[in-house]
């Protein structure tokens, strides 16, 4: 096979096959029967596993065509293939930072600038999709390096011939801008002189002679807008001299929307009037006024018959005044009655709560997960009590992943029997647990037990929320940086739950699931699960979660299930070490519960499967 044909075909099949997953994937949602979902369940797994094994065969036919060095027919070979990707929006961090950081001194050598600029561009945004949501620093700090990179070649816009190349200069800006607040919000100074760097950019002589280039520079408004807007949130942790010069600059930027109404997705007349609170010239009660008049007056999304990016800007506007809300509430702290916030809080939430709970999956899918994931950090405080937290987590993150969720379920469901199985038969294990202090007590308890054991495999993997991509990667076997980044979902669920002190009964399942039973393997390595006060309770998830993932033979499909009874041998050689030799015995000397999990992995996972689809279709309650 010649090397160009080599090349193309990996990109036209991988893609393709991408695209086949993806398909098979949203029939899963279609309205169908039972027996017939269940069919197509069974052939999605088997598609499955035969697109990731030709995958493997491309990918590894492709590693080893790659020359050392490069030479200038298969560095524009390589070039055309990863930057095609990257415009046709398939996203493989792994692969395109593999090639593109290859690529790189090629073209350097070369000075060839459009092709630099493209690639900096390429491996900037690809860092970020893959660090940001898990707030990895040193991975969006090499992000910001490539954004860097890329605009340092701004001299050369000139020479810049494609117009999808010079609009990078322009994202990357705005990429810059955003991702410093974000990582480095201390350095307030760079990100003001980004903000003057890029309007002088934006108003230089090879800017304004390119036609066409306007369209590129009005995309970038709302990302910048939305930025400065969390500067001026946050301008009085700001020294005095970087909080003046940020309020001149909303002024001469906004000042002229004084006295309009905001509109819905109006982020300029938002970024004003915020402005203007946090300088004390608009008081708090009127500011949260005019924020909650605008939600109430914004119109319900239309999926069906408005254009996706036109809905899509009115859910960020819907996110982005409750975000303003929550901030002036949060600001005003003791300053203002518990009941004048809740009238304020509830003068909007349920709105808006109604509106994100409603957002069918198929919309925008990956953009909707982060937006998601926002939503639930602003208005997890202003819920009240730990079921109604719990709810909200699954609803607004664990539902929003399939593969996820389901496997939550089914660690949920196998914890509830091993616990009902232990409170009958050996409860002095879970004395302690929930304040239980006796085995009365735990006897007595039963049920609140359980449920609580439940609720604990509900939501143990909610870490895995913030690696949506990783986790749901089911087109190839995963690369060492993507192990890695799965390895720190229990910290990551960690930080998020420990947000709230209502949720403390659940920090150390969330972070310990993956500890072996005598704590000296596994991980998080730092975390030392043998001096839990619920250590019974991470022991019965952390079986659970082996249970489910030993014997799941549809969702995962880089190996086979296995049938339970070969699953409990596993079992039984960990004893000890890793799992809790007690629960294994109790398992193992029951036979009415082995034949429980027996049917629950096999034939019960299907009906599992079915019912988490039709859930997060919508078709179920």
């Amino acid at each position: 096979m010649s090397s160009r044909r080599l090349v193309d075909d990996f990109k036209i099949r991988y893609e393709e096959n991408n695209q086949r997953l993806a398909e098979w994937s949203e029939r899963l949602l279609d309205d169908l029967d039972p027996l017939d979902w269940i069919q197509l369940m069974s052939e999605r797994s088997y598609i499955t596993r035969e697109i990731l094994s030709e995958n493997e065969d491309l990918l590894n036919e492709l590693w080893d065509w790659i020359p050392e060095p490069l030479g200038e027919f298969e560095a524009e070979l390589l070039y055309d293939m990863v930057m095609g990707m990257f415009f046709d929006e398939c996203h493989d961090f792994a692969i395109m930072t593999r090639i593109g950081e290859k690529l790189l001194p090629y073209f350097l050598d070369q000075k060839n600038y459009e092709c630099l600029v493209a690639l900096c561009h390429m491996l900037g945004s690809e860092y970020s999709l893959f660090y940001r949501v898990s707030h990895d620093r040193k991975g969006l700090d090499t992000a910001l390096l490539y954004f860097r990179k890329a605009l340092s070649l701004r001299d050369h816009y000139s020479e810049i011939r494609m117009y999808d190349v010079r609009k990078f200069f322009f994202q990357d800006y705005a990429n810059l801008i955003s991702f410093l607040d974000d990582i480095h919000p201390e350095q307030c100074k760079e990100i003001l002189d980004l903000y003057e760097e890029m309007y002088n950019f934006l108003e230089s002589a090879p800017v304004k002679e390119k036609d066409g280039d306007d369209t590129a520079i009005s995309e970038i408004t709302s990302v910048v807008d939305e930025k400065l807007l969390s500067m001026v949130d946050e301008a009085e942790d700001m020294a005095p001299w970087n909080r003046d010069r940020l309020f001149e600059m909303t002024d001469q930027l906004y000042g002229s929307i004084s006295g309009k109404s905001s509109a819905a997705n109006d982020i300029q007349a938002r970024i004003y009037y915020t402005a203007l609170w946090m300088q004390g010239k608009l008081d708090t009660e009127s500011f949260l006024e005019k924020m909650i008049a605008v939600i109430n007056h914004m119109p319900e999304p239309d999926y069906e018959n408005a254009d996706d990016n036109d809905t899509l800007r009115l859910l960020n506007g819907y996110l982005g005044y409750a975000r303003s809300v929550f901030h002036a509430l949060e600001k005003e702290g003791d300053g203002m009655s518990e009941i004048v916030k809740l009238g304020f809080v509830q003068g909007f939430l349920p709105k808006v709560m109604g509106i994100m709970d409603n957002v069918p999956y198929l919309f925008q899918t990956d953009m909707m997960n982060s937006l998601c994931m926002e939503w639930y950090e602003m208005a997890e405080p202003f819920l009240r009590g730990e079921d109604e937290k719990i709810d909200f987590l699954i609803r607004m993150l664990i539902r929003r992943q399939p593969i996820n969720y389901i496997h939550s379920i089914m660690v949920s469901d196998i914890a509830e029997k091993l616990a009902g199985d232990i409170i009958d038969r050996n409860p002095a294990l879970l004395v302690g647990v929930r304040d239980n202090a006796s085995v009365t007590e735990v006897v007595a308890h039963r049920q609140e037990l359980v449920d609580y054991i439940s609720a604990c495999g509900r939501i143990h993997d909610v870490g895995k929320s913030y690696i949506m991509d990783v986790v749901g990667r089911q087109s190839r076997r995963l690369f060492d940086n993507e192990y890695e980044m799965i390895r720190r979902h229990p910290k990551l669920g960690l930080k998020l739950v420990s947000r709230d002190q209502v949720l403390a009964p659940y920090f150390d399942i969330v972070a310990g699931h993956h500890k072996y039973y005598d704590g000296k393997h596994g991980y998080p390595v730092d975390f030392d699960n043998t001096e839990s006060p619920v250590k019974i309770v991470i022991d019965i998830i952390s079986i659970a979660d082996s249970i489910d993932a030993g014997t799941d033979n549809l969702g995962r499909n880089y190996a086979a299930g296995k049938e339970f009874s070969h699953l409990l041998q596993e079992l039984r050689e960990g004893a000890g070490s890793r799992y809790n030799p007690e629960i294994v015995a109790l398992i193992d000397s029951n036979d009415a519960l082995k034949e429980e999990l027996t049917t629950l992995t096999s034939t019960g996972r299907y009906d599992v499967c079915y019912r988490a689809y039709q859930d997060i279709a919508g078709k179920t309650a």
